[in-house]
């Protein structure tokens, strides 16, 4: 591999040489021509929504309902039906005796928020589609509190037909709502999930 000869603006500081086909020229720009990052300095990574949810559960005393990263692969026992099925995880969830929340978090101030309404979006479709009749599972998409009505709107027309509900935390009577029914159902544990 040699760098081009066509008329486009580069440097030419040697004779043309062949890269070697053991070289990835990628990786040895990367470590020999761009700027190294300093010793000891770590990227800032924006937290994750599910810490946000946390947070939430921790301040209204649910958290010890409420369990992180539900997926089939990792819990087949919870609905044996969904052991083959290959969904993507969900942020929180909550095993009771005749119900199972699947919860995730919504921060619609985040730039992120139209990819992971899409996702989200996609991710409740798909457990929809696989979870059987009698499995009382309810998918909830809950957003954060700090949001415009606007925003707070387009989450719910985004996931209207998705989620089984969109619960607003800004609103104190659907949070104590929701406060209460992962109270309830996590209290009724060890149990089948089935009507």
């Amino acid at each position: 591999m040699t760098c081009p000869r066509a008329p486009v603006p580069h440097a030419v500081l040697d004779e043309p040489r062949a890269i070697p086909d053991s070289v990835d020229p990628f990786a040895w720009v990367s470590s020999f021509v761009l700027p190294a990052r300093e010793r000891g300095t770590r990227r800032m990574q924006r937290p994750r929504w599910s810490q946000y949810g946390l947070e939430f559960f921790r301040r209204h005393h649910v958290e010890r309902h409420v369990q992180k990263r539900y997926s089939p692969q990792r819990y087949p026992d919870v609905v044996p039906e969904l052991r083959g099925a290959r969904l993507q995880p969900i942020s929180h969830w909550v095993k009771g005796r005749e119900a199972m929340l699947l919860m995730e978090p919504i921060v619609p101030a985040d730039t992120r928020l139209d990819q992971a309404l899409q996702d989200i979006a996609t991710t409740f479709s798909a457990y929809r589609f696989h979870l059987p009749q009698h499995v009382a599972a309810c998918l909830i998409a809950y957003v954060l509190p700090g949001a415009p009505e606007r925003l707070r709107e387009r989450v719910r027309e985004e996931l209207e037909t998705s989620a089984h509900q969109v619960v607003e935390l800004d609103l104190d009577n659907e949070r104590d709502l929701f406060v209460r029914r992962i109270q309830a159902v996590g209290e009724a544990s060890n149990g089948s999930l089935r009507h």
